[in-house]
């Protein structure tokens, strides 16, 4: 959570992984999250790493879309 991007696994369904990039909108609101989910097993080292720009992007996005 430190870079912005939270990993949980198995938390609300066993064996399932999820990546979360909020979505901040207007005055540093929060109005959402982007939210990549798949098997555990399919998690690979550096995942995140290679996903995070390209979370950061499209949260951008969404939170100009959302008035931000």
């Amino acid at each position: 959570r430190r870079t912005g991007i939270a990993v949980l696994t198995g938390d609300r369904v066993e064996g399932l992984t999820g990546i979360s990039d909020p979505v901040w909108g207007r005055g540093a609101e929060l109005v959402g999250a982007l939210t990549l989910t798949l098997p555990e097993v399919r998690m690979q080292p550096g995942f995140v790493d290679a996903l995070r720009d390209t979370a950061a992007e499209a949260t951008r996005q969404l939170g100009g879309a959302a008035g931000g």
